[in-house]
């Protein structure tokens, strides 16, 4: 992975201009003082190190992304599955229709969620953790709320005083 395809091109001119200010005054410090060689060496080592943590960082950034991604694809398929089987139920056994409402709402929000996600593209690492923050409080909420349907649509299914005739 190359950085191009992870940060802007603002983000990127702003990291090459920061690492060539940081070399320039480093330059200059060492002319106006001894500037023998191990010290050259010193700072050519560090700023190597630098520039190693920078693509390290940037790739575990994207590492994340792709994680949280792939975790949403199937919290979404698990999400579908559940309310395709809580509908299913309703439909055959003619419950009331405030439940097909709550699984038409359920259904678009995580619909939503997947295009969110789908969508998402990388702008930076502190946009990404609130992004992420977001995301996962969204979703967590849906699957909570998926979970209680089903389970509420499982005991009206045990006790058939509820059915609508």
């Amino acid at each position: 992975m190359s950085i191009g395809n992870n940060l802007k091109f603002d983000d990127m001119v702003k990291v090459i201009l920061a690492l060539a200010g940081v070399a320039f005054v480093m330059g200059a410090i060492l002319t106006t003082f001894d500037g023998t060689l191990p010290k050259v060496d010193s700072i050519q080592g560090n700023l190597a190190a630098g520039v190693s943590r920078f693509d390290k960082a940037t790739r575990d950034y994207q590492a994340d992304i792709e994680k949280v991604k792939e975790e949403a694809r199937e919290q979404s398929m698990l999400n579908d599955q559940r309310l395709a089987a809580v509908k299913a139920e309703i439909e055959e056994k003619k419950y009331d229709q405030q439940y097909m409402k709550k699984i038409t709402a359920l259904d678009k929000r995580n619909e939503d969620m997947k295009l969110k996600m789908e969508y998402y593209r990388a702008d930076g690492i502190d946009n990404w953790k609130v992004f992420k923050g977001n995301f996962n409080r969204d979703m967590e909420k849906i699957t909570k709320e998926c979970k209680e349907l089903a389970m509420a649509v499982e005991n009206i299914s045990s006790n058939t005083g509820f059915i609508k005739e």
